[in-house]
């Protein structure tokens, strides 16, 4: 009979999208015996779900049957195994892995800022990854106490224009809840959005005559909200 045993690699965990640092290793041998070369060994990992890519798969034993794959985690976190075989009736090995979440960085900005009241103003989330990953699913803004939830588009970026903020500051901040391989981050626009008003500003005016001591009347049209 044979005997494979796993000689390395076990109970690692990485970062989704990366590479695990040390290679999964088994050794394949007669029961009782010396390593068998030349043998080749089949590394399988979840077709599904939390996964890795295995590169020389399958793995061919050397002069002391030793054989060795490199996994990296594919883009979904949680655990799984990864099953080392031969052919031939060979006993299997099962390795534990884990891709853990990888972290985000949410970035937040209003353009114009300050604006003046009546003006629209556009709010911009743009959110990273430490891995390359391009984040999916939600944000929410919190303008004032009001939240908006919005999709970020395939760049991970949401943005939120609005043309109705009453004159002052108000306080924004923005959460990302993260997905099946990110982990959610937020921030808030330091300063807030600021809202002036229009300075008052006379648009027309009729001409009138008067007479010293008599009632009279003109009209006059201003715009502004100060």
């Amino acid at each position: 009979g044979f005997t494979l045993v796993k000689t390395g690699g076990d109970g690692q965990d990485t970062l989704i999208n990366s590479a695990f640092a040390a290679p999964l290793q088994v050794n394949l041998s007669e029961t009782g015996g010396s390593g068998l070369p030349g043998a080749a060994i089949t590394f399988t990992p979840p077709s599904n779900g939390a996964s890795a890519s295995i590169t020389s798969n399958p793995a061919t034993t050397d002069a002391s049957g030793n054989a060795n794959a490199t996994p990296t985690a594919n883009g979904t976190s949680g655990s799984y195994t990864v099953t080392a075989s031969g052919s031939g009736g060979t006993p299997s090995a099962s390795f534990g892995l884990t891709n853990d979440k990888a972290n985000t960085t949410t970035a937040l900005d209003a353009q114009p800022n300050p604006s003046v009241w009546g003006q629209a103003v556009t709010l911009t989330a743009t959110v990273t990854s430490n891995v390359g990953l391009t984040p999916a699913g939600t944000v929410v803004f919190t303008l004032d106490a009001t939240n908006i939830t919005l999709n970020l588009n395939t760049n991970g970026i949401a943005a939120y224009v609005t043309d109705t903020l009453a004159i002052g500051m108000h306080a924004v901040a923005v959460t990302y809840g993260g997905d099946a391989g990110l982990n959610g981050s937020s921030t808030t626009l330091s300063g807030g959005v600021v809202v002036a008003g229009i300075a008052p500003a006379i648009t027309s005016a009729n001409q009138a005559t008067f007479t010293v001591g008599a009632a009279g009347s003109f009209t006059l049209t201003a715009t502004g909200d100060p």
